[in-house]
């Protein structure tokens, strides 16, 4: 018998440095995760700022904030290279433009450019001593280039320069927990509660860290707390795969412990977040084949099928043959 997928998807975009890319990094506003990221109507309004951008560009082309705002407003729409070029204008003519190198480092860590972006969060921290998101920041680019004790060094230092900020604690809590160190991920969980934390990604790593070692119960516990948590509305709008996978994850938790129809309901509430989850998919659909509602299941694992799940195509292909037919058949048209 198959067994349901317990992939824990996308960990990297709920605790590491790329989540930054959501948040802002102008001068004017705070380092403070989770509150500035834009719903679909805001991110139609950054369009329109940057064909006014463009304007300004063209009549003053030597200030660098133009160029520092354009690379802030391309961000949030994806145009990642665009905004990486536009922070290379911004300091090429302004040396000693901070948050520009601060944000040109997450740029280049999203290409996997980890030692560019090393020095620019090198330069970011010699420009200002107090600024302790370019400590993460250098955590985060030696973690990309698998230096892991000089990864450890530096988020901790991130920590001791803000011991209240609940993300950098979170990060380290993930280093741990990367490495299959999950009592000590668990302490630095703790430690943060202890806090006061209320950051839904911290309790979405508890839960990871209760379903790694199979105590699904507390995992379901911690899932929930993240579901309820903070998560900002505007989060949920502008990255629903993120709020999607706690559920996932959590759905995933009540299918082990046989609670089918919370299961199915966990998977369901993904795929409205997120109706291309093949895991959500497949396993939605697998208990459905196993509680004998075939045209629920064959439904299921016909969608996941066309997401690429391997393991729906031999469904369709053993139990399903008039789906599976439909299947090669699209896949024809596709190609």
């Amino acid at each position: 018998m198959r067994v349901p997928k317990g992939t824990i998807k996308r960990y990297w975009l709920i605790f590491a440095a790329l989540t930054w890319l959501c948040f802002t990094l102008e001068a004017q506003r705070s380092y403070t995760p989770g509150v500035n990221c834009y719903t679909k109507a805001e991110l139609l309004s950054l369009s329109d700022s940057i064909r006014v951008l463009n304007l300004q560009i063209a009549a003053n082309p030597s200030m660098a904030r133009l160029y520092a705002k354009r690379a802030y407003y391309r961000s949030p729409l994806g145009d990642y290279a665009g905004s990486l070029r536009d922070y290379d204008s911004a300091i090429m003519l302004d040396k000693n433009y901070k948050n520009a190198y601060f944000s040109r480092g997450l740029m280049e860590l999203h290409f996997n450019k980890c030692e560019a972006g090393l020095k620019d969060f090198y330069k970011t921290f010699a420009l200002d001593s107090t600024d302790c998101g370019a400590l993460l920041g250098i955590g985060d680019a030696y973690d990309c280039m698998d230096s892991g004790k000089l990864a450890l060094e530096f988020y901790n230092k991130a920590v001791l320069c803000n011991p209240n900020d609940c993300s950098f604690i979170r990060r380290v809590g993930f280093f741990y927990f990367e490495r299959k160190n999950y009592p000590i991920a668990l302490e630095q969980v703790d430690k943060a509660i202890a806090k006061g934390c209320t950051d839904s990604r911290l309790f979405a790593l508890k839960g990871h860290i209760y379903k790694e070692t199979k105590n699904y119960s507390k995992a379901i516990d911690g899932y929930s707390e993240a579901i309820n948590g903070d998560l900002s509305a505007n989060e949920r709008l502008t990255d629903p795969e993120l709020y999607a996978d706690m559920f996932f994850n959590r759905g995933y938790c009540f299918d082990e412990l046989k609670m089918t129809s919370k299961a199915v309901e966990d998977y369901s509430r993904a795929l409205v977040l997120n109706p291309n989850d093949k895991y959500s998919l497949y396993n939605r659909g697998l208990l459905y084949f196993n509680a004998h509602k075939k045209k629920k299941a064959g439904k299921d694992f016909y969608a996941a099928a066309l997401l690429g799940d391997e393991d729906a195509i031999s469904y369709l292909r053993d139990d399903f043959k008039k789906l599976y037919r439909e299947y090669l058949a699209q896949k024809r048209i596709v190609q």
